[in-house]
């Protein structure tokens, strides 16, 4: 369940579509539901997030690295989020190939 406000409850979102947009500093990715609701997921200053499309309401921050870190790889941001996104049901990951 994710706590909207500090207040609400709502359902786990089941993610079904990733989108990396940025490899690192910060390590960013777009998120969808089947429903097309979009989060947005960024990892910088050690501090991982995610948000609304809606004027960027932050529903999650967790501190999981110092100050200096912003490189964090899809399957880290998936064990921190577990509890708090569903990603069992994906079905489209596209990641930035940092070798090209």
């Amino acid at each position: 369940m994710l706590r909207h406000g500090g207040n609400v409850a709502i359902a786990t979102p089941r993610i079904q579509k990733i989108q990396q947009t940025c490899l690192a500093c910060p390590s960013q990715w777009d998120a969808w539901e089947a429903d097309s609701t979009y989060y947005y997921i960024r990892y910088r200053y050690g501090t991982l997030t995610v948000s609304t499309d809606e004027d960027r309401v932050q529903l999650v921050e967790l501190v999981v690295g110092d100050d200096f870190d912003g490189l964090m790889t899809f399957p880290e941001m998936v064990a921190h989020l577990h509890d708090v996104l569903d990603f069992s049901e994906v079905e489209e990951v596209n990641l930035i190939d940092w070798r090209k």
